[in-house]
Formats: structure tokens, C-alpha cells, sequence
């Protein structure tokens, strides 16, 4: 009795080791699917970021971004909704966005606490949901630049007609020229270069607001007419001064992929701080 027990409890347990090996292998080759494809849009970025960049070109990155979007719609949103509901809108953008870029920073270094190697925002989603998670959040990522871009270009073809009106040439020219010039600057991949581009573009944001600033003072000392609270707008023209408000801090689609970039993941709200503070600043200027 005693040989048939234990040859049986030997079975058993070869059967048991068969089928808990089986399952092991079956996880495994799970996960590596599952790892694999979410690094396929990571195997394709090499160079800056095996070393990292320092917080603070991160920084001259997300103030450029930011600041390129919402400078010019921010002078509209104060005159619509009057100074205090224009501040408090101000202040709480800035706060919403500091909190999202700490978020951030809390879940890329989950990521990286559980050997995730998060490059864009749709690697989070594949992490979260699957195959499924990762098409909607690029989906939505692509959406939201795609428009950015669209945004930005008719800004800058407006902006240059207006300035050079008297050569006579029509929009699409200008247009034309503008395009050549972005696809010129998009040839810039290295984190590090475009760290560079982006400081350069925040001095060609700051110093002509500057300017403009300094000449409207000069040539309309007296106060211009104020109001703490917008009276003379629709409700629909509250909203979107409102949503105007909220869209100058818009930019948090890159965040993953910066942080990625980074010699040191866990300076990135530094980054986002300093940034924001840059940002809200100059919004106040131009927009009062």
C-alpha cells in the first residue's frame, strides 16, 4: 500500500510539474509578446536617449510648445471674461498642469520601476489596455498634433502676410514658405538639438511681445478701459475664451517621450514647474 501511494503521489506530481511548466512557458510567451509590442515604436528611437538630457533643455522644450499655442489667443480670452475670472482661470490652468506633469512623472517612473520602456504616450495606454488601449491613445495623440500643426502654420502664414503686405503676394505663397521653413526645423531629431530650436523659439515669442508691450505703453500712456468681471460677451464667448485659457497649457501628449529623453526621469515636474512659471508670466503680460 505504502509503494502504491507514493508511486501515485509521484505521478501526480510529474503531471502537476508537466502542467504548471506548461502554463509557465504559456505566460511567458505571453508577456515577451506582450513586451515586445510594446516596445515596437521604442526600437525604432536611438541616440539621446541612452544618455539623457538635462531638466533643464526638457524645460526650453515644453515652454516653446506650450507658449508657440497660446500666446495669441490669451489677449481675446482676458478682454472677454474681465480680469479676475481671466486670473482664476489663469491660475488654475498653470496648478492643472503642474499636477498632470506630476502625475506623469509618478507613472513613467512606475513604468520604469517595472521594467516598462515607455517612449510615447501610446506605450502607456498598451500597457493599461492592450492592443486596443495603444490605438486609441495614438489615435487621439495624432489627432491632437495633427490640429496643432494645422493651428501653428495658419498663425505663422497670418502673421507673415501681415508683415510683408506690401510685396503683394497672396497667402498661399506665404504658406508655401512657411511650410519649407517647418520641414526645414523637423529634420531636427536629436532631444539635445531640439532643446536648442526650442530656446531659440521661445526668443522669437518673448522678444516680439516684448517689444510690442514696450511701444503700446509708449504710445497709449493713459489706462485703457477695464473690467474685473466681462459683461459684454455671450455666454458661448465666456466658453471659449474659457477653453482658450485651458488650451494655452495644452502639451502634455509629449510628456512620456520627454521624460523618456531624460538623464534623470525624476526632474521632470522641476522641468514642467520652471516651464509653467515662464509661461504664465508672459500670458499675464500679453494678456493684460
Amino acid at each position: 500500500r505504502e509503494s502504491r501511494t507514493s508511486g501515485s503521489r509521484g505521478v501526480s506530481r510529474i503531471t502537476w510539474d508537466r502542467e504548471s511548466e506548461h502554463s509557465l512557458d504559456g505566460s511567458a510567451a505571453r508577456h515577451s509578446n506582450f513586451t515586445d509590442e510594446r516596445n515596437l515604436s521604442s526600437s525604432r528611437r536611438t541616440g539621446p536617449g541612452a544618455t539623457g538630457v538635462p531638466w533643464r533643455v526638457i524645460s526650453a522644450v515644453i515652454t516653446a510648445n506650450m507658449l508657440g499655442i497660446g500666446v495669441l489667443s490669451l489677449p481675446f480670452a482676458a478682454s472677454v471674461l474681465g480680469w479676475i475670472p481671466f486670473g482664476v482661470c489663469l491660475v488654475l490652468a498653470a496648478v492643472g498642469a503642474q499636477c498632470s506633469g506630476q502625475l506623469f512623472s509618478l507613472l513613467y517612473l512606475d513604468a520604469l520601476a517595472r521594467d516598462c520602456d515607455w517612449r510615447v504616450m501610446a506605450d502607456a495606454g498598451l500597457d493599461a489596455y492592450g492592443t486596443s488601449g495603444q490605438r486609441l491613445v495614438r489615435g487621439v495623440a495624432y489627432f491632437y498634433m495633427g490640429g496643432v500643426v494645422v493651428i501653428i502654420h495658419l498663425t505663422a502664414t497670418t502673421a507673415v502676410a501681415t508683415v510683408f503686405r506690401e510685396l503683394g503676394e497672396c497667402d498661399v505663397v506665404w504658406s508655401a514658405a512657411v511650410g519649407c521653413v517647418a520641414l526645414a526645423a523637423l529634420q531636427v531629431r536629436q532631444m539635445r538639438h531640439i532643446g536648442a530650436l526650442a530656446l531659440l523659439g521661445v526668443v522669437t515669442i518673448v522678444v516680439p511681445c516684448t517689444l510690442t508691450l514696450w511701444s503700446v505703453v509708449i504710445e497709449h500712456p493713459e489706462p485703457a478701459p477695464t473690467e474685473w468681471f466681462g459683461t459684454n460677451a455671450t455666454l458661448l464667448q465666456k466658453g471659449v475664451a474659457a477653453f482658450d485659457v485651458v488650451f494655452a497649457y495644452a502639451g502634455q501628449v509629449i510628456f512620456i517621450e520627454l521624460q523618456s529623453d531624460m538623464h534623470t526621469p525624476a526632474d521632470f515636474p522641476a522641468a514642467v514647474g520652471s516651464s509653467l512659471g515662464a509661461m504664465t508670466a508672459c500670458y499675464a503680460a500679453v494678456a493684460c
